[in-house]
């Protein structure tokens, strides 16, 4: 294979000995040499370096089937690991080798931990070598709450079809008042009929009878043909109460039993449309005047809804794993490092961090020697904290005493206008970078 800065393998374009070579040929030669060391230098310069350390082996010893799908990182002690972005491995499981970012649910407590440094599990569970990344308990806490403005919901829509229902009970009572109203009045104009006919019927006789006689039945017949006019008024009363009470009826089975959608006034709909709107609003096949915590059937179910604004029902576990193994560290990462300013003013000697507050940036006025302390850092947890000062009054670290704790093996120096100090805790002791600008 042909050396990529520099080839020489060709004999003819070699110096042969007893030969003449002039010094056009030499410089050349000498130029080709010093452009081949330059790739190598710039070649160099881009790649990864490891400082090395007696004693220290960079070496990766798993095997291929180990090695598939993973990368080269470092872990929390900054040596060389294979790393993946998040892989799933189910129930947590003793004698079983584990790698870093691998994801496990511990069994007695359903927590969900991701893995901080390769090993092989024991007999029980060593939380030294896990991070908590979902609390069971808080989550299914916060999904119960989450329901209640579910079933407030469901409760109203129940009420008002039964107050709607109610309603149609009392037009129906309305309309039987209505029939008896219109029997009546029936009765009243057969009366008058059977009336008018036995009048007549004495008319008749009395048409023998003497003059006087004959004057009266003239009145009975007026008489008679009143109560017939008044018959027909009855009878026609009676048609149109009737035909009252019959839309009366049409009218309370529409508000008691038309299909759902169905108007029955402007913007008005039946019992029947409430109720099959109540009934029809579901969570995953469960009625929502039925939903309650325990209508969700799988552990970790909780109620949404999907783009269109359609109910459904999701599932935080499912939601999480998918997070992870689509290797998305920002999933439970996604967090800026908040700014403590307290001491960027303050003129105290002694600047105290709390370090149990998370990852942090502290701006500290720097124009005289200040003493920096760093308090309460976790054990096994890994965290950064980054100090920026201003000034060129210089900072010491409590924690930080000697050079061994500072990259370089030096005590930091201190810029005239800033200086920006690194500094890691690796769950066990700190170690420290510094920058800065004359």
């Amino acid at each position: 294979m042909a050396n990529p800065y520099f080839d020489n393998r060709d004999e003819s374009q070699r110096f042969q000995p007893g030969t003449i070579a002039e010094a056009e040929a030499v410089d050349e030669k000498f130029d080709r040499v010093a452009t081949g060391f330059e790739a190598v230098r710039i070649d160099t310069d881009r790649a990864l370096k490891l400082p090395a350390e007696p004693g220290v082996s960079r070496e990766i010893t798993a095997t291929a089937l180990q090695r598939r799908s993973r990368v080269v990182g470092f872990d929390s002690e900054g040596g060389l690991a294979l790393i993946s972005g998040f892989a799933w491995r189910g129930d947590w499981a003793a004698n079983t080798e584990y790698f870093v970012n691998d994801v496990v649910v511990r069994p007695t407590s359903k927590n969900w931990y991701v893995c901080r440094e390769r090993h092989v599990s024991g007999a029980i569970f060593g939380i030294t070598y896990w991070s908590l990344a979902l609390d069971y308990d808080s989550v299914r806490s916060k999904l119960e709450s989450g329901l209640q403005p579910l079933v407030t919901t469901a409760t109203n829509a129940a009420q008002t079809a039964t107050t709607r229902a109610a309603q149609t009970a009392q037009d129906r009572s309305a309309t039987g008042a209505d029939r008896t109203a219109v029997e009546q009045d029936r009765q009243t104009a057969a009366k008058a009929a059977q009336t008018a006919t036995t009048r007549a019927a004495q008319t008749a006789q009395d048409r023998n009878a003497t003059s006087a006689d004959r004057n009266a039945t003239a009145q009975d017949r007026q008489a008679a043909a009143s109560s017939e006019s008044a018959a027909s008024a009855s009878a026609s009363t009676a048609s149109q109460s009737a035909a009252a009470a019959e839309n009366a009826r049409q009218k309370s089975r529409q508000w008691a039993d038309a299909s759902t959608g169905t108007e029955i006034e402007p913007g008005r709909y039946s019992a029947r449309h409430w109720a099959d709107a109540a009934r029809d609003t579901t969570i995953n096949g469960v009625s929502i005047t039925e939903l309650k915590p325990g209508a969700l059937t799988t552990l970790g179910d909780y109620p949404s809804v999907d783009n269109d604004g359609s109910p459904a029902v999701r599932n935080a576990p499912d939601d999480i794993r998918g997070e992870l193994l689509a290797s998305n560290p920002a999933a439970l990462l996604r967090y800026d490092l908040q700014v403590n300013t307290t001491y960027q003013g303050n003129g105290t000697s002694t600047v105290d961090i709390d370090v149990s507050e998370g990852p942090q940036v502290v701006v500290v006025g720097n124009s005289v020697l200040r003493t920096v302390r760093l308090n309460k850092p976790p054990l096994g947890r890994s965290i950064l904290v980054i100090v920026y000062a201003e000034g060129a009054g210089g900072l010491s670290f409590s924690q930080l005493p000697s050079p061994t704790y500072w990259s370089g093996g030096e005590l930091p120096e201190t810029g005239q206008q800033w200086t920006q100090y690194l500094l890691w805790w690796s769950g066990a002791t700190w170690r420290g970078n510094v920058g800065m600008k004359q």
